[in-house]
């Protein structure tokens, strides 16, 4: 009769075993879609931040681009301005 009783024993215990299972796996499972919703949010915060930057990076070069172009005609015309002046203090 003991080993009646112990598997009877032993069977209540298995649902106690699988119910706690079941519960780990669903508080797991609440973790995970609680992350998979944090992933979404910062994914989306990213992709604004990263077109944003592009933006500016994009707007940031057009300005240097054209700076680089104004100075660059600045230095022809202010090197021939000093070649004509050397020109003229030399040859006269």
């Amino acid at each position: 009769m003991s080993k009646e009783l112990g598997i009877a024993g032993h069977q209540d215990e298995q649902p106690d075993d699988e119910s706690e299972v079941q519960n780990r796996l669903y508080i797991a499972n609440s973790a995970n879609q609680d992350q998979n919703i944090t992933i979404r949010s910062l994914d989306t915060i990213i992709y604004d931040k990263d077109n944003k930057f592009r933006f500016i990076l994009k707007k940031t070069f057009k300005f240097l681009k054209s700076n680089i172009v104004r100075t660059f005609c600045t230095s022809v015309i202010l090197l021939a301005g000093m070649i004509i002046l050397f020109i003229v203090v030399f040859y006269t």
